[in-house]
């Protein structure tokens, strides 16, 4: 596991908890929370997709009804 990443940004996890809710980078991270998908770009998503399970949004609305499952006009 790398964390050098977040040490280069928050050398004492303490200093991270204490950062100014009001700060823009926690508006980018409650707008993630939000939308339920995790922040990164495209490659990031990508291998989260491949590991765990799909994080981007799938299509809107119902599936199609397919032509076995229609139902006959009642008349």
């Amino acid at each position: 596991m790398t964390v050098r990443p977040l040490l280069d940004r928050a050398p004492r996890f303490a200093d991270l908890l204490d950062t100014d809710a009001d700060d823009p980078a926690f508006t980018v991270l409650r707008r993630s929370e939000l939308v339920g998908r995790p922040l990164g770009d495209n490659e990031f998503q990508g291998a989260i997709s491949r590991r765990l399970v799909p994080v981007t949004p799938g299509k809107r609305g119902r599936k199609p009804k397919s032509e076995g499952r229609r139902t006959e006009a009642k008349g």
